[in-house]
């Protein structure tokens, strides 16, 4: 985990000279993400599963320079949760954070508002749950991205924001059991312009992490999947 997130700054250590080379655009913004998350765990006619409402704020930022920018932000889901489908009776909470940061470089650029940009960056997840120091749920690892905007109008603009993870730790879920572990999220939104270098926001957020789990020897595959998913609003300053 420690090699990969020091990976992850040496990239942005080397990438400090393009960003100091001309005027930067940045962007950062607050957003309230009424996510629907579920929480599945098993496999097949065997899971069970999870389905609550859980509202957090979300936090992000942006910078460019020229061709070239640095994007990070985070994103949180908490629910308070009756654990009787996981033949577990009671109530937990569960939080999830979700942290990123990339780097990107625009690629199609036919105005200052419409852009399509990829990059590679580093993602961090933290699941805290009741009996977590046994059954850890904590991820983190490299990931893709790739980020479109389009101008709709004068004051209305598209964006949309895809990312794939391609390199995540595997927690030892069961003791010297085999995991993988997979994930994406994607974004799909508008802003509105409503005063000079401010916009409102409005869309829709999903994103989903599956841990896979194969014992040597045992029953085979057991799987957990977290799916949060759900609209949000916000707002961002831009200048």
């Amino acid at each position: 985990m420690i090699r990969k997130f020091v990976i992850a700054i040496a990239l942005i250590a080397l990438a400090a000279p393009i960003f100091a080379a001309g005027p930067a655009d940045v962007e950062f913004g607050v957003k309230y993400w009424m996510s629907d998350p579920d929480l599945s765990i098993g496999e097949g006619r065997d899971s069970s599963t999870i389905d609550t409402d859980a509202s957090d704020l979300a936090f992000y930022g942006k910078i460019w320079i020229g061709k070239w920018g640095v994007a990070a932000s985070r994103y949180k889901t908490k629910m308070e949760v009756d654990t009787e489908p996981l033949r577990a009776p009671g109530e937990a909470s569960i939080t999830g954070t979700y942290l990123a940061i990339d780097i990107k470089r625009k690629i199609f650029s036919p105005s200052e508002t419409s852009y399509l940009a990829v990059g590679v960056g580093f993602e961090q997840i933290d699941v805290e749950f009741p009996g977590r120091e046994f059954f850890p749920l904590d991820t983190q690892g490299f990931r893709l991205n790739v980020e479109g905007q389009v101008s709709l109008a004068k004051k209305i603009r598209g964006f949309a924001e895809l990312s794939y993870y391609i390199s995540m730790d595997d927690p030892k879920f069961i003791e010297e059991a085999n995991s993988d572990t997979d994930g994406y999220e994607f974004e799909l939104g508008a802003a509105l312009q409503i005063f000079p270098h401010v916009d409102l926001l409005a869309g829709y957020r999903a994103s989903e992490v599956e841990y896979d789990f194969r014992e040597p020897g045992g029953p085979g595959r057991f799987t957990i999947t977290q799916e949060p998913a759900g609209f949000f609003v916000g707002a961002a300053m831009r200048f």
